[in-house]
């Protein structure tokens, strides 16, 4: 079952840590809370972490890379899951919001990776 970022501040408060590609989202959008989290796509309040190759049953943590996890909301996740076009525009929204998060850190003088 899916961890939604909704779900994180009772984790938080309970000790409990969130996902480790959740965390990694979050670390390269520089996000502190959930709120903080918006949908690619619709630019509603993101609830789950898509990983636009799919890590499919095997779980696998080679995929659980920035680039390939994008932030949406429940209805375009479930989109996102079934409609390959779909799929791929919001992973090409999501490669032009981190270059523009990335041109802005350059911008401030923030050459960290």
């Amino acid at each position: 079952m899916s961890l939604a970022f909704r779900d994180l501040t009772v984790f938080y408060t309970e000790g409990f840590d969130m996902k480790e590609h959740t965390k990694i989202l979050f670390k390269g959008r520089n996000w502190k809370i959930p709120e903080d989290a918006f949908c690619t796509h619709c630019k509603t309040f993101a609830v789950d972490t898509h990983h636009y190759r799919n890590k499919g049953s095997g779980s696998s943590k080679y995929l659980d890379y920035y680039e390939n996890l994008i932030p949406l909301c429940r209805l375009c996740h479930d989109i996102a899951g079934v409609d390959k076009e779909f799929n791929h525009l919001v992973y090409i929204k999501n490669l032009e919001n981190i270059l523009e998060h990335e041109k802005e850190k350059h911008k401030n003088g923030d050459y960290s990776q």
